[in-house]
Order: C-alpha cells, then sequence, then structure tokens
C-alpha cells in the first residue's frame, strides 16, 4: 500500500512540474505564485477592511511563507509568516485527530467501540441506543447539542482540568449517533480527554512531545498562550457595525480549539499531510493512517462532499478539496489540501470574518491546482423517485447547529445566525424551488438529476458541484432531513421559523406601543384638563394595558442590556449578573399574565369594544411569553450557569 501510496505522488508530482515548466523562460513556481499574491492579498486587505494576514503555501516540494500588513490598523510592525503567531480557533482540532491516530496506530483504542471504555473519571449517558464511537467524534456524527455558554475563561486560572470540566458540562446527545454531521467543539474536546486517558499524559504535554517536537514547531502550544518573545496581532471583531479590538482570552475546549501557532510551524503540519504523515526524518503517522485520515468516512450520498477524520470535503471551483476553517474573538483561519496534487494551503487574519479568506481561495485554486476534469453527467442511470415524495419533502428547514438546551437558543432569532429554508416539491416537473427565510434574499431551482439527487446541469447535461441536494431519514417530525453538500437542515413547523417568530413578536411590539400611547394621550389629556380645571383628576389605567406596559419595559430593558452593555464574548464565561436578572424577570410575567387572564374571566359578562381591546393585549402577552418559552428564557435551562 505504501509503495502505491508514494508512486501516486511522485507521478502527480512529475506531472505538475511538466504542468508548470513548459518552456526554459517560465518563472519559478514560488516567484509566480508571490507574484499573485502580491497583486491580489492587498487589495483584498484593504477591500474587506483586514489589518494583516500571513500565509503558508505548499506546492510540490515548493514553500511559500508570506505576511501582508500590520499587526494593527494603528500598529507599523509588519505580519510575519515566520514569527507572528496566530490563534487558529478550530484548526485545533487537526492536530487532535493526528494524536488520536497515533495512539490508534499504536493498538492502544479502536475507532469503532463505545467511548466510555477509555473513560475513567465519567461515563457519556447514551438516550439512545447506539454508543458513541471515536469514529463518531472524528466525523462530527456523536449526536452533541451545540453549546457556547461557559466554553470560555478569563485568565488561565479559571481554566478547568479537561476532565472535569466535560463532566460537568458536556452537552446532551440529541441525535443518535452516526445519523447526522452535527459540528460539535465539545465532541473535540472529549478526543483530547481521551488522548489523555489512554496515553496517561495532559494534552498540552502530549501534543508538544509527539507533534510539535517532531514537526519542528518550536512557535506552537495549546495552553492558550503564545511565545513572550512574539508579538500578537491585534485581534479585530466586527460587532454592531464597529470595528472593536478583542481582548483574548481561553477556552475550557483546548484540543477544539486553543491552537495557537505562526504561519511557518503550520506548513510543517501541511508538509506532513502531503507527505505520507513524514516531515524530513519524522513519521507523525504511517502513509496508510494518512490515507484513512484524508478519506471521507462519512458520505451522505456518494456523489455530495462528506467528512473524512476531521477534514471536510468541499467543491471550489469544481475542484474537491479537503479542507478546515477556524474563528474565534479576532481571528479566522483556514487550510486546506489537495493530496493528489501535494497542493496545502493556509491563511490566517486578524479579524473575526471569513470574508477575505472566502474571496482569496478560489483564486489560489483556479490559478495554481491542476485543471478540473469534466464533471460526469450524473443522468446516465438516473433512478426516479415516487411523486409523493415530492409533497413529503415540501416544508420548513433549519441548519442542524444550533443550541437547543439552553437560553442561547435565542441565536436562531437573529439575522443571519442560522440559516433557514423553505423547499417546495413540483411532482410533474421533478424539481425543487428553495427560498431562503427572513432577512436573507434568494431563490433558486434544483432538478431531479439521479437517484435521490437533485442540482443544476448546463445544456450539455453536465451537473454543476454545487448546489448539490439530498434527503435522508429523519428520526422526528417530518420523514426527511435536507442535506445540502456535507450540511444537514432538520425539518421544523412553521411556527419555528424565524419568519413566524417576527411576525409574533412585532405584532406584540405593536400592541404594547399601542398602549402606551393610548395611556400616554390619557394622560397628557387628564393633565391638561387638571391645569385648565384647576383642580385635580384621578388617572385611571386598564389592569391589561399596565400589564403591557411592563412587558414593553422588560423588552426594551432586555434588548438595550443586550446591545449596549453585553459583548458576546462575556457569554462564553457564563451568565453575566445582569442578565441572570433579566432572565428570572418573565417568571413574574407569566404569573401577572396569569393573574390577568383570571380577571378577564371572570369579568367577561358582556363583550364590548374594551373587551376587544383587552383579550388583544392579553393574547400580546401570551404570544411573547410564548417566544421566551421557544428560547429556553421561560424555563429552567438558564439556571445552573456561573455568573
Amino acid at each position: 500500500m505504501n509503495r502505491n501510496f508514494y508512486s501516486k505522488y511522485v507521478l502527480t508530482s512529475l506531472f505538475v512540474c511538466l504542468l508548470w515548466n513548459v518552456s526554459a523562460e517560465d518563472t519559478s513556481l514560488e516567484t509566480r505564485i508571490v507574484q499573485f499574491l502580491d497583486v491580489h492579498v492587498p487589495k483584498l486587505l484593504d477591500k474587506n477592511h483586514v489589518s494583516g494576514t500571513v500565509l503558508a503555501f505548499v506546492c510540490g516540494d515548493t514553500v511559500v511563507l508570506k505576511g501582508y500588513g500590520k499587526l494593527g490598523f494603528d500598529l507599523d510592525e509588519p505580519m510575519d509568516a515566520k514569527k507572528t503567531p496566530v490563534f487558529v480557533a478550530s484548526l485545533s482540532k487537526l492536530f487532535t485527530a493526528v494524536g488520536i491516530l497515533q495512539i490508534y496506530e499504536q493498538g492502544k483504542l479502536s475507532l469503532d467501540v463505545d467511548v466510555n471504555q477509555y473513560m475513567n473519571d465519567f461515563l457519556i449517558a447514551y438516550p439512545f441506543a447506539e454508543p458513541i464511537t471515536i469514529h463518531h467524534l472524528l466525523t462530527h456524527t456523536a449526536g452533541f447539542d451545540d453549546r457556547f455558554l461557559g466554553m470560555g475563561a478569563r485568565t488561565k486560572d479559571f481554566v478547568l482540568p479537561l476532565g472535569e470540566y466535560l463532566s460537568r458540562r458536556l452537552p446532551p446527545i440529541i441525535f443518535p449517533p452516526g445519523t447526522a454531521i452535527s459540528y460539535s467543539n465539545h465532541g473535540f474536546a472529549l478526543l483530547g480527554h481521551i488522548i489523555e486517558e489512554v496515553s496517561g499524559k495532559k494534552f498540552n504535554d502530549y501534543m508538544k512531545e509527539y507533534l510539535f517536537e517532531p514537526l519542528e514547531m518550536s512557535n506552537s502550544r495549546f495552553d492558550g498562550t503564545y511565545p513572550e518573545d512574539l508579538k500578537l496581532p491585534k485581534p479585530y471583531l466586527e460587532y454592531l457595525g464597529r470595528s472593536e479590538v478583542i481582548k483574548m482570552d481561553f477556552a475550557q475546549t483546548p484540543p477544539a480549539s486553543s491552537l495557537c501557532t505562526t504561519a511557518e510551524d503550520f506548513s510543517h503540519f501541511l508538509i506532513a499531510m502531503l507527505n505520507g504523515g513524514r516531515y524530513k526524518n519524522h513519521s507523525l503517522l504511517r502513509a496508510s493512517t494518512v490515507l484513512l485520515m484524508q478519506t471521507p468516512r462519512y458520505k451522505l450520498h456518494p456523489l455530495l462532499p462528506g467528512y473524512a477524520c476531521c477534514w471536510e470535503e468541499r467543491f471550489i471551483n469544481g475542484k474537491k478539496v479537503l479542507q478546515h476553517s477556524g474563528l474565534t474573538w479576532g481571528f479566522s483561519s483556514h487550510t486546506l489540501i489537495i493530496p493528489e496534487e501535494r497542493f496545502g494551503l493556509f491563511i490566517s487574519i486578524n479579524k473575526g470574518e471569513h470574508t477575505f479568506i472566502n474571496e482569496l481561495i478560489p483564486l489560489l485554486i483556479g490559478k495554481f491546482s491542476l485543471p478540473v476534469r469534466n464533471v460526469e453527467n450524473i443522468r446516465k442511470h438516473p433512478s426516479f423517485v415516487d411523486k409523493s415524495f415530492y409533497h413529503q419533502i415540501t416544508g420548513f428547514y433549519r441548519h442542524n447547529r444550533y443550541c437547543r438546551s439552553d437560553y442561547f437558543k435565542l441565536a436562531t432569532f437573529l439575522p443571519g445566525m442560522t440559516h433557514e429554508y423553505y423547499i417546495c416539491g413540483n411532482a410533474s416537473e421533478k424539481t425543487l424551488t428553495m427560498k431562503y427565510l427572513a432577512f436573507q434574499s434568494g431563490e433558486w431551482k434544483v432538478e431531479e438529476i439521479g437517484d435521490m439527487l437533485w442540482g443544476r446541469k448546463n445544456t450539455n447535461g453536465e451537473v454543476a458541484s454545487v448546489p448539490r441536494i439530498t434527503f435522508i431519514k429523519s428520526y422526528q417530525k417530518r420523514p426527511y432531513q435536507l442535506v445540502m453538500g456535507n450540511n444537514i437542515y432538520e425539518p421544523i413547523y412553521f411556527w419555528e421559523t424565524k419568519l413566524f417568530q417576527y411576525v409574533v413578536f412585532f405584532a406584540c411590539a405593536a400592541v404594547y406601543l399601542m398602549n402606551l400611547w393610548i395611556v400616554g394621550l390619557r394622560f397628557v389629556v387628564m393633565c391638561f384638563t387638571s391645569w385648565v380645571c384647576k383642580k385635580s383628576i384621578r388617572f385611571n389605567i386598564n389592569y391589561l394595558q399596565l400589564l403591557t406596559l411592563f412587558f414593553l419595559i422588560y423588552n426594551l430593558c432586555f434588548g438595550g442590556y443586550i446591545f449596549l452593555f453585553l459583548k458576546p464574548q462575556t457569554l462564553g464565561y457564563g451568565t453575566p449578573l445582569g442578565l441572570f436578572i433579566l432572565l428570572g424577570i418573565p417568571f413574574f410575567l407569566l404569573l401577572l399574565t396569569m393573574l390577568a387572564t383570571i380577571r378577564f374571566l371572570f369579568n367577561l359578562k358582556e363583550w364590548s369594544k374594551q373587551r376587544f381591546f383587552d383579550l388583544l393585549s392579553l393574547l400580546s402577552c401570551y404570544g411573547f411569553l410564548f417566544l421566551l418559552y421557544y428560547w429556553n428564557i421561560l424555563d429552567f435551562h438558564w439556571r445552573g450557569w456561573s455568573i
């Protein structure tokens, strides 16, 4: 296997060399890469308001390291690919995956047995029949809920031991393991804990001894710090339309998100991934294990991208690549490899958003990777689905990565946080019409192109690599889940959609404001009459109008606190005191609403215009309470988090 593995790389490398060295007058590959970067990177930095970036480009035996821009908008020091440390967030998972596979090579664990076999200090409770395996953790198919609250720490002293943190705050399992891809930071933190349990070493110590030292990554570490002799770029974050410098904190899940490295150090890792696990004279993994790591183990359709061991398969410019991205406060990073071409790329910027990277990568892929082969004609052997299927899949879908178990579920209500679609099936045309929901525009149509596969095709019958869509069995609600690429969208009811929640929210707000206007106008009239008549007049206010004013005040206080005082970063440390108090108030609003309901029913002797407005006010209170319950605010899910 190893001989064939290396032969493939050698033949590919020769082909690449022939492709890039057509004539003796051609400049070197390294020179052309640098010239290309020098032209495009500064323009993209300026366009996207990014202070600086570092890059590592591996193409065959050519390695290019470059830095562009400054450490900060108000600083003069340049970004240096060899000396500038960057926090790469979720790219940390690639190193954790390698660590697990090293132990697998030693025969100390299996990829397909219950992970509880390797746990000593706590065990995972399984709500489904299937246990979680290491294979599930490596491919993000363990079924964990997403969780953000309490994942961070202000200082290193507040970082809990990995096992202690996971025993307290491991999210619940909400999908049967192996049935759906749902990205999980805690799943990879659990892999790091297994490394500690099986190896007998602390995670940081293991990474240093078995990865950083063999790869000569002297400026890399997993403890949330960076070398004292190097200068960290200023981390910027766009929040509420303004760019802010963020204070870096510490993660409670280092195996998933705490790696600090340089572009030069990361290039050593890329070289190993593209050379059968070898860097210089050191073997990180056997070639067969590298192949295992880079081969998609979880695919929802043969013609859709899947998940390898931590590597995500994706189409870029029609090219199939393996990639991983990382996003943290003030830093955004991305890496990708094309193993058969020995092509690798690492990019990191000191800004917490992906636009710059998303614009640069297709340019580099299109310029320096091999040409894309003609796309296969998938319609050769189509297998048409039953007409009733189009009726079954018509409905609403939401991306399955969001929090369900605490009040951070409120994020599903915010624009841009979680994608939702409406799909309408047309059995006669064998097409699907897809529409974005709420604050996102866009509609497109895909047609049936094969066995349980939909996509776009050109006049020659060739199918575009994206979007390709299929459906898989669902374990709840409607019978099918939507699959787009390797992203899964779960079916939701109409009342769960952002669109419905926005309608309810603004309808309630309209009633509250109407009552505010009525009460305010009545108060002004009373004051004017009292002044004219030179006598005091009693001011009366309807109890339901007063209740809606309480709801309005709560909304203003909650929204004002969120937008004026609360930094998203602080939620990583737990529930702040101010928010803790605000989360308790809805229980009193519920009690007041129930008392108001009793009074309304007892006084319901005859229908009148006032009774209609009272009913409208009461319904608006229950409408808002419904939203609070759906967001887990009017519940006990928020309790237990540190203040």
